[in-house]
């Protein structure tokens, strides 16, 4: 179903995410101020000598993590020789110190790149024998999140971006009106050591210069840690990393059990999930509604996204209080449950329900279904054809059913796989003759016959969408097929 794209991780944060690291496409990051530590202990001895020499200036008094700095150090009393610079370290293995140069004896230029993961907050600075306490190394977004990050649910990530030299970008495609806005300048992920979690997905909502929001979906099998989110800024030759360590903090969850009839539950806090799991019937038709109770708010409009096991949003389907969440159950397996409310409404109960009806008959798909002549028999509804493929933009699919009379044949596909993009038609017992075609407009169908059929022979006909080529995870799908 096509109602709820979520994010792609898109260009390249896998590779951002090791640039970090090492800081090599970091830029400068703006002046800061001075540092507010107590100044370090006067030096014993000095490189190049002299007694009493301290420390007392490091301009600017904090970087950004994943940049490049060029910092000013001040000396009292120092000596520091042009041809014997002494060494400067920042007290931290991530924080590489690329070049020093003596501007005078009591003035030093370092240039110095902050990795993904050099500590945030104070760091001591020694320059030889003598320290300056109070240099600052700091995220350069501020994160915010609303909900409750669990696994199976869904939050709302807002973020500042605090570094006035890298706006971020705010490239789009479509214009929001007759076409979704997709922001293409910035992509966003959680990481799971140096690579983005496959398992935490972020879907932007809306990006400016110094702000941007994304709703993210944590999977249920997402590990339980606090984690690094990493925004990666730009076209893929010249990318900003923004950092912000432990931001997003993942809690284990369990599952309430469902089974199908009505319960009723509350939506809490805004933006907050609610998980539930079920196991429906084998070879079942699902039809899962979601209702405000009495007494909820203006514009309340809870979801609902139906998981199957292991529980990843990528293979979600949405429902709504307007548009109930569908789906087949080919073998009997666990499905996850997750309801929100989106919009951010709270405090009011909702009820969810399951309506289930088992196939009278189901037929695993075979190749040499391709024509009439070939096509499968349905002899009893309602009817699934399971394990179906389209294997090319060539193939087709048969199925032959026996109307009853007086009713409405309606047809169903369902994934299968996410993206299979299958277009069903019904023809006439000539096998020629089209009496309805289905409109090609999501990637999987519902079509009902705009009347009733007659008591007599009819062809269903299965063919690839040429929006989407048939091939690796968009070619399996399943069909329910009944009279109404």
């Amino acid at each position: 179903m096509k109602l709820f794209a979520l994010g792609s991780l898109g260009f390249g944060l896998a590779t951002v995410a090791l640039m970090a690291c090492s800081g090599d496409d970091g830029r400068p990051g703006g002046p800061g101020k001075d540092g507010v530590g107590t100044p370090g202990k006067d030096g014993t001895t000095a490189d190049g000598g002299g007694g009493g020499a301290s420390v007392n200036g490091v301009t600017p008094g904090s970087v950004f993590l994943a940049r490049k700095a060029t910092i000013a150090i001040s000396g009292n009393g120092t000596t520091w020789a042009k041809d014997k610079p002494p060494t400067v370290d920042f007290g931290d293995a991530a924080i590489k110190v690329d070049k020093v140069e003596v501007a005078s004896p009591t003035a030093l230029i370092a240039t110095i790149t902050t990795g993904q993961t050099a500590k945030t907050g104070a760091h001591t600075v020694k320059v030889g024998d003598q320290s300056y306490e109070g240099f600052q190394v700091a995220s350069p977004i501020e994160v915010t999140v609303s909900g409750k990050a669990a696994q199976g649910s869904l939050v709302l990530v807002t973020v500042k971006n605090k570094d006035v030299q890298n706006p971020f970008d705010t490239s789009a495609t479509g214009d929001g009106l007759f076409s979704p806005k997709r922001f293409t300048g910035v992509q966003a992920a959680v990481l799971d050591g140096a690579k983005p979690s496959e398992r935490v997905t972020f879907s932007v909502g809306d990006i400016q210069s110094y702000s941007a929001t994304f709703t993210v979906a944590i999977d249920v099998d997402a590990k339980v840690a606090k984690s690094d989110i990493v925004i990666a800024s730009g076209s893929t030759k010249d990318v900003t990393p923004f950092i912000a360590p432990a931001s997003l903090d993942i809690a284990a969850a369990t599952a309430k059990p469902f089974t199908g009839a009505a319960t009723t539950s509350p939506i809490g806090a805004a933006f907050t999930s609610t998980l539930f799991e079920t196991t429906p019937a084998a070879e079942s038709l699902n039809i899962v509604t979601i209702a405000t109770a009495a007494g909820a708010p203006a514009g309340a409009a809870p979801s609902v996204f139906l998981l199957p096991a292991p529980g990843h949003f990528a293979g979600a389907t949405q429902g709504s209080s307007t548009a109930p969440a569908t789906f087949v159950q080919e073998v009997a397996s666990k499905t996850f449950v997750v309801v929100e409310d989106l919009g951010g409404k709270a405090s009011y109960n909702f009820t969810l329900t399951n309506s289930s009806v088992v196939a009278a008959q189901s037929l695993a798909e075979v190749d040499a279904n391709n024509t009439a002549a070939t096509a499968q028999l349905a002899t009893a509804f309602p009817f699934l054809l399971k394990g179906a493929k389209l294997s090319s933009a060539a193939d087709e699919d048969w199925v032959q059913v026996t109307a009853p009379g007086a009713k409405k044949l309606h047809v169903r596909t369902f994934g299968g796989d996410a993206q299979a993009d299958p277009v069903v038609e019904v023809r006439d017992a000539d096998g020629v003759t089209s009496l309805a075609t289905s409109k090609d407009d999501k990637f999987h169908e519902d079509l009902l016959t705009p009347s009733n059929l007659a008591a007599g022979t009819y062809y269903v006909r299965v063919t690839a969408s040429p929006a989407t080529p048939p091939g690796a995870g968009a070619e399996k799908y399943l069909m329910w097929l009944n009279f109404e």
